[in-house]
């Protein structure tokens, strides 16, 4: 098959302009171009070349039948129980400002003033959709695994979503949607014990919707970074 590739698209440029996308087009995802992602995003390093990594597709009425089990538990306010947390229990600047940065630009992108806790919660509600991408991607690995493979694992998700946007395909990474991951593991049938990481949502992106304009800002060079000689 044609795969709907970004032209003259380099890895540094495919870093830099890709962002998380929260609205899609009612577009389907060939199976095809996701095995091509995978098999590219597989090259990714891993400690002793372990490839801890394992990943779930679920796309077609599979996905939509597993999100309405997400927002049901959702909507009937199921206790979180993530594997692991993405978020602090305190948060602390800087990471405090940063979250409430990209919360306020995502809200006034959508025209939700503060006060309005019913089209917040909409828009909170939608996490658990994957704002309606066709695609729910899982990532997962044994119990047995180490801090340090978690690592391994990051740098696989790194390369899977930039392979997957040259291929003409959008993401977001998804922390929320881990919450319910009981919910999660016995759809797929995967072991109770297996750690559930983190939820991709993956389609076409919708940019001329709102939600899709604004671009999370980045942390200047001497927050952060250093050269010692």
């Amino acid at each position: 098959m044609i795969m709907e590739k970004r032209e003259n698209l380099d890895v540094c440029q495919a870093i830099k302009n890709r962002k998380s996308i929260r609205a899609f087009l009612k577009k389907d995802v060939s199976d095809e171009i996701l095995i091509e992602a995978v098999k590219i995003a597989q090259y990714a390093p891993s400690s002793a070349n372990m490839q801890p990594w394992q990943i779930v597709f679920v796309k077609g009425q599979k996905k939509q039948e597993l999100a309405d089990q997400l927002l049901n538990a959702y909507d009937h306010k199921i206790p979180a129980n993530p594997d692991m947390s993405a978020y602090l229990d305190q948060w602390i600047d800087p990471y405090k400002t940063r979250r409430f940065q990209i919360g306020m630009q995502l809200y006034q992108a959508l025209g939700i003033k503060k006060e309005d806790h019913e089209r917040r919660n909409t828009q909170m509600r939608a996490n658990f959709d994957g704002f309606g991408a066709p695609v729910f991607g899982f990532i997962h690995m044994n119990p047995e695994m180490e801090l340090g493979s978690y690592y391994d694992c990051g740098g696989f998700v790194q390369s899977l979503i930039l392979a997957l946007y040259t291929f003409g395909l959008d993401s977001c990474l998804q922390a929320s949607v881990t919450d319910f991951q009981s919910i999660i593991k016995s759809y797929l049938n995967l072991p109770s014990s297996q750690k559930l990481l983190v939820a991709i949502a993956i389609g076409y992106g919708d940019y001329d919707h709102p939600v899709n304009s604004f671009r999370a800002p980045r942390a200047n060079l001497n927050e952060f970074f250093k050269i010692i000689k």
